[in-house]
């Protein structure tokens, strides 16, 4: 059976906030298991899942993150007035 690894755990070993692996989960970039019975959700995450996360980050080509957008010059830009 895989080794189950809560947030906090993962947080450690990603060297991020704890709450941040949380919205990773939530954004669905980061596989996991909800274990709770209640309303409030309880993650755990496999280390399989760990790894093909981190294989998949490494994958990405340099400058393709979300957040990059190259951006235009001006005159690239199209010109209404």
């Amino acid at each position: 059976m895989a080794r189950l690894l809560t947030p906090n755990e993962v947080a450690e070993r990603l060297a991020v906030d704890a709450d941040h692996v949380r919205a990773l989960i939530r954004s669905r970039k980061l596989l996991a298991v909800n274990v709770s019975n209640g309303k409030r959700p309880t993650y755990r995450v496999e280390e399989e899942q760990l790894a093909a996360f981190l294989d998949a980050s490494r994958e990405l080509p340099r400058g393709t993150s979300p957040r990059f957008r190259p951006r235009g010059r001006k005159e690239d830009l199209p010109r209404y007035f």
